[in-house]
C-alpha cells in the first residue's frame, strides 16, 4: 500500500476518533443542561402552585364579608352610588331601615 495512503487513512481515523471524543462530550453536557431546566421546571412548577393558592385564599377572604341579594335585575342602580341602592332596596322590600 502506498504510504499516503496508510498516513491518510490514520489521519480519518484519529478525526472519527476525535469527532467521537466530540459528540460524546456534548451529550454529556446537553444531558446536564436538560437537568437543569427540569429541575428548575419542577421548581416553578412548585412557587406556582403555592401562588394558586394564596390567590384562592385571598379571593376567599375577600369574599367572606359580601352580602349576595337575588332577584335584582342588573342595571337597577342606575346613577345611585351601590351603598344608596342598597341602603332604598333594604328599606323598600325588605321593611328594613
Amino acid at each position: 500500500m502506498d504510504p499516503v495512503r496508510i498516513l491518510s487513512r490514520v489521519c480519518n481515523i484519529q478525526d472519527v476518533n476525535d469527532l467521537k471524543t466530540c459528540v460524546e462530550l456534548l451529550e454529556n453536557k446537553n444531558k446536564r443542561l436538560l437537568e437543569a431546566i427540569n429541575s428548575r421546571f419542577n421548581g416553578n412548577h412548585i412557587d406556582i402552585s403555592k401562588l394558586m393558592d394564596q390567590l384562592d385564599n385571598l379571593q376567599n377572604q375577600s369574599r367572606r364579608n359580601n352580602i349576595v341579594i337575588h332577584g335584582v335585575p342588573k342595571g337597577s342602580q342606575k346613577d345611585q352610588s351601590c351603598k344608596d341602592f342598597v341602603a332604598h332596596f333594604l328599606a323598600s322590600h325588605m321593611k328594613l331601615e
